[in-house]
Parts: C-alpha cells; structure tokens; sequence
C-alpha cells in the first residue's frame, strides 16, 4: 500500500501547510494600485506557475508590472489572464515563511468591480529536491471602487411609464470650484431605454456625448475651473423608456474627474435603477388630537415607505404645532402623490408660578398664574401649602383636561437658632471693634464651624456678629484680630508688679494680657517684659499683640453674646483703639 493512502487511514485528509492569498482593495478611478501576492510557508521553492483572471473594463496591466519578484520572472497577460513563471535552476532555492511573493501592479479604470481569482487547476507550486508539487490553499481577492470620498457622483434614477421620456439626473457633490474635465461613461440597457440625449446645466452646459452599443460617453472642460455641484450644475440624461421592468444605470470603467490643473479627483461612484410606474395612491392619514400634541397616522399600499413633511419615515408622527401635514408613500421606487391630515392639538395651560416663603420649622409655598385646578406634589389643591420638610414641591393646573407642565418651589424651612453679639475693647468707653474674626467652633474637636467679621450694625453702632441657623447644642466663640498693638505703659508694669506681691488683683481677661510671657502665671518677669516693651527695648510678646474672651455657650434658642478684647499687656485698659 502507497504511503500517502497510509497517511490518509490514518490521519485523515491532508492539511495545507502552504497558502497563497490576494487582498480585497478599493481604489479611485485613474488609480495605480500594487496588489501583492501573500504567500506562507514557502520553503526550497523550486518553481512557480501561477494564473490570475481578472476584469480587463476595470484594470489594466502594463507590460511586465511586476515589482519585488524573484529574479528571472516572467508575467505574461493572455486575454484577462496574467500568467506567472519562475524556475530556480541551481540553489539556493526560494522560501518565504510570511509575506508577499511579488506586487502585482494595475491602473483602477473603475468604478466597476474585478474579481482576482487564481485559476487554480493551472496553478502549480513545486518544493525542492526533485520538483515535489505543493497542494496550495489559494484564496482569491478583488479591486472594488472607494465609496468613502466626499466628492460624490451619483445617478438619480426615477420610476417611469412604458412608452414616455424619462430623465435622469447626475448628481455631484463636494467639489470645489477648480473642475476642468470629466469623462463620464454609464452603461444602460438598449432593450429598455432608448437614448435621446444629455443635457448640462449651469457650468456643466455644452457637453460632448457619444452613445454606442449601451455606453453614454460624456466629454466636457473648462481650462479655468468651475463648480460642478448639484442642483445648480446638472448632467441629465434623457431617455424613452421601453421596458417593463426594473432596468439599471451604472458608471462604467473610464469614469474620470480632474482639476484644471490635471490632478485626478477621487470620486465615489453611486448607481441607481430605472423602475416601472407602479406609482401609489396617496395614503390615508387619521388625525387624533391631544393635550399639546396631536398624532398622525398613515396608513397605504403594503410594503411601502412614507416621508412627511416633517423628514419623519414612520408610519405615525406626533407634532405640536397646528396645521396641515402632507405624506407620501415610496414603493418600488415610485413614489405616491402626497395625502394630507390637519393637526389642531388642544392648548396645554402654562406651569403656575411659585413663591416660597421659608420661616424657622416651615415654608410656605403660594401658587400664582394659573385659572384651572391646582393638584400639589403633596396632593393637596389649595392656592397655597405649608410643609416643614425642606425639598422641591410641584404644582400644575389642569384646564379643559390638559394638564399643564409642573411649576416648582424649593423649600428650605429655617430649623436653626441665631448667636449674635458685639465685640468691644475692655476699656472705659466699651470701644467697639469692627474687623474682628470670630469663630464659631465645635468644643469637643476645635473644629470651625464658621467665620465672619465684625461690622456695622443696623443702629450705626459698631463691631456686630451673627451666626444664623445653628442646631441646638453647644458651641465655643473665639476671636483674633489683625489691628495696630498699644495701650501699653508704665502703669500696666507697676500693676503687674503689684499683683505679684498679692496688691493689685486681676481677673478674666485682664488676668490673661497680663501674662505676656504666655508661661501660665504672672511673674515680675511679665512686669519687666511690660516695661521693655513700653520704652522699644522690644516690640513683641511671646503671646502676641491681642486677646480676646472665649465663651462656651448652649444654643437652644436665639442668644446675644458680648465678646471683649484687650491688647496683652493693657491690663489697666487705657488703650482708645
């Protein structure tokens, strides 16, 4: 028994371990492309003989257009088909792992698409030593034209009437205005059209045309360069429709736009089919009216499309806008004269306006520009409601049935207390302070709650704070200040001094400018730092330049509290800041 027939009891069908593949490409009229033969596990190639097939109308193959060949070969074109031969004579032989074997190079003719296929019983791949032939998986490709350009041809086929003319628009989009030439060739059915002409319009008047056996060859140049873009610049072909069926019209190899310069223009190439008059009848429209809306519903021939008026292509449509509405119905590439349906949608009410009056525990929200029936988000229908929960409360109207859009409130129901007060300066005419930071803080962590500064008050007086809204509980008032140091003098040293020797008592606050060392008592070390400071043997204390009381307070309803300050050192509160 043959090894190969063993082989295959045991193994089953053999695999292909060479392949030899072409891409799928797209290309532009006039375009040189390079198509390379991928090939995969070549190994001691000895020779090669491959046949390609491909659509002449829509490629041309120059003479030997082969580029990254193996040495010594030939390619030779019979009819549509390349012929490929190459033989290594002496080693080293060819192997290629993965990649192309050559680049195979055509001018796209276009728009028209050509197969690549690999004749594959002609087809013969030989391994060294002694000419060993390859099974090769071959896999085929093909040239197809680039529709992704923004310049656009495209051919606007309409249904049409055995026996009446029919026109046929060329459509160009996204040209500029620098055209010089174009070739345009379309293909058509004799036995359904009868070509009677082409018409140019706008810059495209004047055309060279020459109809043979099916193909409408169109010439036109302007040496300066035009626009060319539709609707004011028109190709159109006339014919007289024979047929009775559907016939096609398409852009046939050859097709080419250039600039006035010469440079080729890539274009995208759409074709389009001439359809038999099977023209619809108008559809029918319903028209049900509702609260700002109003739904119409077409209803025709089954299996057509609509467009409205309004660009919409469904079946039904809601609008809100009175007046007439016009359809059609597309079918087989016909469409229907237009129906028609009014739209009256009844009038919706405008939202109620609402206003929002916040007071500590409840708000009370007041509804006003409305004539119909209030329903509130909380369900009530008075004019106004009161809620104690803060949030967003609606409100619409509802007139003549048609429930208007919700009109909206924002309650912030005041849930806190007020601390206010005043900070003064502790000397004989209780100086008020304007420009003092005053902190509210938590007691337990020193966290700041909030900050604000003293100010006039509304009675002209100075050196007012508030702090708003506060939840019951238990806060702490400090303060600093950044204005000018003074008030200090012989006489705050001697006090200081007096009050070492148990003669002269201070307390609250004076007790805590007194101790400008900051060590946590008086000394007559802060009587001597007192007086260095009084004659400029220094200009600073180690506790700094302001004190001011600093009160632990309650909250459990609205509290005015006064806060005083001192300049350290001031003990016998002289200063006039």
């Amino acid at each position: 028994m043959p090894l190969f027939v063993i082989f295959l009891l045991f193994f089953g069908s053999p695999t292909f371990c060479q392949t030899a593949s072409l891409p799928d490409v797209t290309a532009n009229p006039d375009e040189n492309i390079s198509i390379p033969i991928t090939v995969t596990d070549f190994t001691n190639i000895g020779s090669i003989q491959m046949f390609i097939d491909f659509d002449t109308t829509v490629l041309t193959f120059p003479f030997n257009g082969v580029t990254g060949a193996p040495p010594g070969t030939i390619v030779n074109r019979f009819g549509n088909t390349l012929r490929i031969v190459w033989v290594a004579t002496l080693p080293p032989y060819l192997t290629i792992d993965n990649g192309p074997l050559m680049n195979l190079l055509f001018t796209y003719n276009g728009p028209g698409t050509s197969p690549l296929n690999f004749d594959i019983p002609n087809c013969e791949i030989s391994q060294m030593p002694g000419f060993v032939t390859l099974t090769v998986a071959y896999t085929n490709g093909s040239v197809s034209p680039d529709l992704s350009n923004s310049t656009k041809a495209t051919l606007l086929a309409p249904c049409a009437v055995t026996g009446d003319p029919v026109s046929v628009p060329i459509k160009y989009e996204g040209f500029g205005s620098d055209v010089g030439a174009i070739t345009q060739k379309i293909q058509y059915d004799p036995t359904k059209l009868t070509f009677s002409g082409v018409a140019g319009t706008g810059n495209l008047a004047g055309p060279t045309v020459n109809a043979t056996a099916g193909i409408i060859d169109i010439l036109w140049s302007n040496p300066f360069g035009a626009s060319i873009n539709y609707p004011d610049n028109q190709f159109i072909l006339n014919f007289t429709y024979t047929g009775t069926t559907a016939t096609p019209l398409t852009f046939y190899p050859g097709c080419i736009i250039t600039t006035n310069a010469t440079v080729n223009i890539p274009v995208s190439y759409f074709n389009d089919t001439i359809n038999p008059n099977l023209v619809p009848a108008p559809p029918t429209v319903t028209v049900v009216d509702g609260c700002g809306t109003s739904v119409l519903t077409a209803s025709g021939t089954t299996g057509a499309t609509f467009a409205w008026s309004t660009g919409a292509t469904t079946a039904s449509i809601v609008v809100n806008a009175a007046g007439p509405y016009t359809v059609t119905q597309f079918l087989g590439g016909c469409t229907s004269p237009a129906g028609s349906g009014t739209a009256t949608p009844i009038i919706v009410p405008p939202p109620p306006s609402v206003t929002v009056a916040d007071s500590i525990g409840y708000s009370i929200l007041t509804a006003s520009g409305y004539t119909g029936n209030l329903l509130w988000s909380t369900g009530e229908t008075t004019g106004s409601i009161t809620v104690t929960t803060a949030g967003t409360y609606t409100v619409t109207q509802t007139v003549s049935g048609c429930i208007s859009l919700p009109g909206s409130g924002n309650a912030q129901p005041l849930t806190g207390f007020k601390v206010s007060g005043q900070v003064k300066y502790d000397n004989a005419p209780k100086t008020p302070l304007n420009g003092v930071r005053v902190r509210l803080k938590n007691p337990a962590t020193g966290d700041t709650i909030a900050t604000t500064l003293t100010a006039p008050g509304g009675s002209g007086e100075e050196g007012f704070f508030s702090f708003i809204n506060l939840a019951a509980g238990n806060y702490r008032l400090d303060a600093t200040y950044d204005a000018p140091w003074g008030g200090n003098n012989a006489t705050d040293a001697l006090n200081v001094s007096m009050n070492v020797v148990g003669l002269w008592p201070l307390a609250f606050l004076k007790d805590t400018v007194a101790d400008v060392t900051g060590n946590g008592s008086i000394t007559g070390l802060d009587a001597e730092h007192i007086k260095r400071r009084t004659v400029g043997m220094t200009t600073s204390y180690p506790i700094g330049d302001w004190k001011f009381t600093d009160t632990t307070i309650t909250v459990s309803t609205h509290i005015n509290i006064l806060l005083k300050g001192l300049c350290t050192g001031d003990v016998n509160g002289s200063n006039i800041p």
